[in-house]
């Protein structure tokens, strides 16, 4: 039966100067003390970093915090052959989140240690860090958009069974309204990144569509680096054939990270994602977003394909799509979808959306108004009039430039400040997880405290 466990006694000798010691497994017995000593015991982490680039285009950077120390292990028995260790894993763990650390090698008892000395930022894209950060779901710029509202539109929906392959549906309901196709999928689907040229510590933003609520599946995710293949381990490693820990992936983000040394080499990524594909038109017969395609909005024929193979087919895919009517008290709209611009900065349309006849205002998503209403369905604006819709109707709307570092949490909520502080200190956990020769494991750890700086 294999335990993990902490010499309380060693690790509060060892604690005053940043580390903690453990043993464990089933032939180490107490014969092997595994000890992670720190240098830096506390820092001071300041949350985001903003730069003016070109075009006065804001950048958005998460500096990072270094953390020095040492690994080592040592036996106290009378082989002249004692067990080596492995490294499995070694992570920075806060609140709840634990993060990778890249720390990897073989220890030898008595041995030199192994050196951790690493730069990390990966930790602040979750909490407090994201709390405090005066940047996150920030809007830095905004700029409108008119376009014109064609008619009162008659709602349809119905049900495409997809194979994998270039659709054709024929929409009964014609002429269809420009603005108003909508075609979206719920489930598994494969997805690849390419990117030719990888340097390492450099982030590479995996594909999982539109959407950003679509998450990358642990345990799906194999990567071509030139000659060498990895693979996550479910965890959010990834890690070599041996089992070591060569990067990171953020499933919610698609971040991918090696902390190895590569340079310029091609990497491709395959993986599963679950989600939801979105494609829409464009108002002028294209289909775009997560499908390539094209609507004819005379004759109702459609034609789709989705940019990534579904898990499963056939798949039931589902069409909805106005219809543009002489009468009615409903115009439909679809917004661009949200795309990404530089690194954390997202273009979103519509937080304000404001309908005119000619240069009078009728109504806006912002307050009441007695002439229309408008409400929103994912990307789709509808705009409901009290009676028939009048003529001669355009609609603005807001196109921003948002910050969003974790699109998972929103930061409004905190109000900048984590458990009344805006500076506050939170503990964190250096945790280096040692496997031995015979397969029995260590365990050991070691205490750090930030400061985190706005």
């Amino acid at each position: 039966m294999k335990k993990s466990l902490v010499l309380g006694f060693l690790a509060s000798a060892v604690a005053g100067c940043g580390g903690g010691s453990g043993i464990g497994g089933d032939g180490a017995g107490s014969l092997y003390n595994l000890n992670v000593v720190l240098d830096t015991t506390h820092i001071d982490s300041k949350s985001v970093e903003v730069e003016q680039g070109q075009e006065n285009n804001i950048i958005i950077t998460l500096p990072t915090d270094n953390i020095k120390g040492r690994v080592s292990l040592t036996y106290t028995g009378n082989s002249t052959n004692p067990l080596r260790g492995v490294v499995r894993s070694a992570e920075l763990c806060i609140l709840d989140q634990c993060y990778a650390l890249p720390v990897a090698g073989v220890l030898v008892p008595g041995g030199q240690p192994l050196q951790i000395d690493m730069n990390i930022n990966s930790h602040k894209v979750g909490l407090p860090w994201i709390a405090v950060n005066p940047m996150e779901d920030s809007v830095i710029n905004t700029t409108f958009v008119d376009a014109a509202l064609t008619g009162a539109v008659a709602n349809f929906t119905q049900s495409s069974v997809y194979l994998n392959a270039q659709k054709t549906e024929n929409l009964p309901n014609i002429p269809v309204a420009p603005n108003s196709v909508s075609i979206t999928f719920t489930g598994q689907f494969n997805a690849q990144t390419t990117v030719a040229s990888y340097s390492s510590p450099n982030v590479v933003n995996l594909d999982k569509g539109i959407s950003t609520a679509n998450a990358i599946i642990p345990n799906t995710v194999n990567v071509q680096v030139g000659a060498n293949s990895y693979r996550d381990d479910g965890a959010g490693n990834i890690i070599d054939n041996a089992g070591n820990p060569v990067g990171t992936i953020n499933y919610a983000t698609g971040e991918l990270r090696f902390t190895i040394a590569i340079a310029n080499q091609t990497l491709t990524a395959n993986y599963q994602v679950n989600g939801r594909l979105m494609c829409m038109d464009d108002g002028n017969g294209s289909i775009g977003q997560d499908c390539t395609g094209s609507i004819n909005y005379s004759t109702g024929q459609l034609t789709y394909q989705f940019r990534f193979a579904l898990a499963n087919v056939p798949a039931n895919v589902n069409i909805t799509y106005g219809k543009a009517v002489g009468s009615g008290n409903t115009v439909s709209f679809n917004l661009p979808p949200r795309t990404s611009l530089r690194q954390y900065v997202y273009r979103v349309s519509g937080r304000v959306a404001e309908v005119y006849q000619g240069n009078t205002k009728l109504c806006d998503n912002q307050g009441q108004s007695n002439l229309c209403q408008i409400s929103r369905d994912g990307e789709t604006l509808r705009v409901q009039f009290n009676g028939t819709v009048p003529q001669n109707l355009t609609l603005r709307y807001s196109v921003d430039e948002v910050v969003d570092i974790n699109p998972t949490i929103d930061a409004r909520q905190y109000g900048g400040q984590w458990n009344g502080s805006s500076n506050p200190i939170v503990m964190g956990t250096v945790r280096v997880r040692v496997r031995l020769e015979d397969g029995s494991s260590l365990t050991a750890t070691a205490p750090i405290s930030f400061k985190i700086v706005p």
